[in-house]
C-alpha cells in the first residue's frame, strides 16, 4: 500500500491544509482518501469487477456456454451438458447473443449486455418455455457468477 505523508513539524495549519488538498485533488478517482492528524493514505476503492475485466466478455463462447449451464441446472432442474455454441450477433455488438445445444439435444438461446451486466438464457423443454434473466459479476478469484432477477413464461421460438 503507498502511503504519502504530511509532516505536521514547523508548519502551520493553513500550509497543512493546503499540502492535504493538493493530495486531495491529485488522487485519482477510484480511490478514497483516509486523513489522520499527520497521514495522508491512499487506499484503492472497492470497485465491483465487470465481467469484461476478466475477458468473459470476449470469449462469447465460453460466456455463453457458462450461463447456459447456470440456467439448466439452477433453473430449470436439468444437468447436460452444453455440446455446442454459436453466436449469433456479430463480433463487435455490444449485445451478444449465441444459440447452444446441449448433449441431451436442447435448445438454449442466451443474450447478454455489457454495458448493463445483465443476461438472459431461455429455452422450451417439451411444452414448457421459460426464461431468466440474471446480474452477473466476476469474483476475485476470476469466476463468472450470475444472480437471479426473474424467470417468466414466453412463447416457443
Amino acid at each position: 500500500m503507498k502511503t504519502n505523508r504530511i509532516s505536521a513539524s514547523g508548519k502551520s495549519n493553513a500550509a497543512q491544509e493546503l499540502e492535504a488538498g493538493d493530495a486531495l485533488s491529485n488522487a485519482p478517482q477510484n480511490t478514497q482518501i483516509r486523513i489522520d492528524t499527520n497521514l495522508v493514505q491512499r487506499t484503492p476503492a472497492p470497485t465491483q469487477a465487470k465481467a469484461s475485466d476478466e475477458g468473459w466478455e470476449n470469449d462469447v463462447e465460453s460466456f455463453a456456454k457458462r450461463l447456459t449451464e447456470h440456467y439448466l441446472s439452477n433453473d430449470r432442474g436439468v444437468s447436460d451438458k452444453v455440446e455446442k455454441a454459436r453466436r449469433l450477433s456479430g463480433s463487435r455488438a455490444k449485445m451478444h447473443e449465441c444459440e447452444l445445444t446441449t448433449e441431451g439435444g436442447l435448445t438454449v438461446r442466451t443474450l447478454w449486455q455489457t454495458e448493463t451486466n445483465v443476461a438472459i438464457a431461455k429455452s422450451c423443454i417439451l411444452d414448457d418455455c421459460k426464461a431468466c434473466a440474471y446480474n452477473y459479476t466476476v469474483s476475485d478469484a476470476g469466476e463468472l457468477n450470475f444472480s437471479l432477477i426473474k424467470c417468466w413464461l414466453i412463447a416457443p421460438f
